[in-house]
């Protein structure tokens, strides 16, 4: 690669996003954090071996009651240096979204769950406000500000 050491690199001009839904709150990540899925009544002994599986209300606790939904599905994190499982209630799609398009947490929930937090911005959509997760920033599963980590398995 020639050109300026400085320089930085092109911003992508979109975000594959799968959205989600847990507690009813609507969610998304980036879909290049995701590994795959265990749907509903899959075994847990599908799940490898070493891979912890938490609650998401447990890693990102919302203010308020959580709540559990009776079948949720497995979404693996494809995270760097530890790879996890989160318990969502359903995945809804992968979607191309336009960068320019993502917006910063408004202050209130930036002042709750941004910075070291698992949010970092949102997504308007014609319907719903997408809360955006950044599962790397939660450190294979532990909540860097809560010292939460009770795995399910």
């Amino acid at each position: 690669m020639t050109g300026d050491p400085g320089q930085r690199p092109a911003c992508p001009r979109e975000i594959r996003l799968l959205t989600f839904t847990v507690g009813g709150v609507a969610l998304g990540v980036d879909a290049d954090q995701v590994e795959g899925f265990l749907e509903p009544g899959q075994a847990v002994s599908a799940v490898p071996e070493g891979i912890p599986v938490y609650d998401f209300h447990e890693i990102v606790p919302f203010r308020g009651e959580s709540s559990r939904t009776a079948a949720p599905w497995t979404l693996f994190v494809r995270h760097p240096e530890t790879p996890y499982g989160v318990l969502i209630d359903r995945p809804e799609e992968i979607v191309p979204i336009p960068v320019d398009s993502l917006q910063p947490l408004p202050p209130l929930l930036a002042s709750c769950y941004g910075r070291r937090g698992a949010f970092w911005g949102a997504w308007v959509r014609e319907d719903a406000i997408i809360l955006l997760v950044d599962f790397y920033r939660l450190g294979g599963g532990r909540n860097k500000m809560s010292g939460r980590s009770e795995a399910k398995r």
